[in-house]
């Protein structure tokens, strides 16, 4: 909004610079020449504040750019940051599943060894069994 203000107010100027010029052209040689320096130091010293402005308003915007530059990296970089220590929890998680996979198959494999030996166990009984019973 204050740019349109200022734009506005360079406008006007630019206008009565441009109107001050074609008085000149109708005036007397001797008040022109007056006039004419008037004139151009009026008009030297608004291009010097136009310039300005431009390069003041053109920093703005570089800065703009660099703030928001730096704003993406930093949300760039905490995503990522964000990502890594979900990939962190979702490994730890694995490996702790694994672990436990790993407890559970040594337990089977224990039971299993236990079940062979109930099952031999079984069988030498019955042979004996049979031994006893045959004589």
């Amino acid at each position: 909004m204050q740019l349109d203000v200022i734009r506005q107010i360079g406008s006007k100027v630019e206008a009565q610079l441009q109107e001050h010029e074609h008085r000149m052209q109708t005036i007397s040689r001797t008040d022109a020449s007056k006039s004419r320096a008037t004139h151009i130091k009026l008009t030297r010293d608004y291009h010097w504040v136009e310039t300005k402005f431009k390069n003041t308003q053109l920093e703005a915007k570089q800065r703009r750019n660099t703030l928001e530059t730096q704003r993406r990296a930093q949300v760039e970089d905490s995503d990522r940051r964000n990502f890594e220590q979900g990939i962190d929890d979702d490994n730890k998680r694995l490996k702790m599943q694994m672990q436990d996979d790993r407890v559970t198959e040594e337990i089977m494999r224990e039971r299993e060894e236990e079940v062979r030996k109930i099952n031999k166990g079984m069988h030498q009984v019955n042979e004996i069994y049979k031994v006893c019973v045959l004589t």
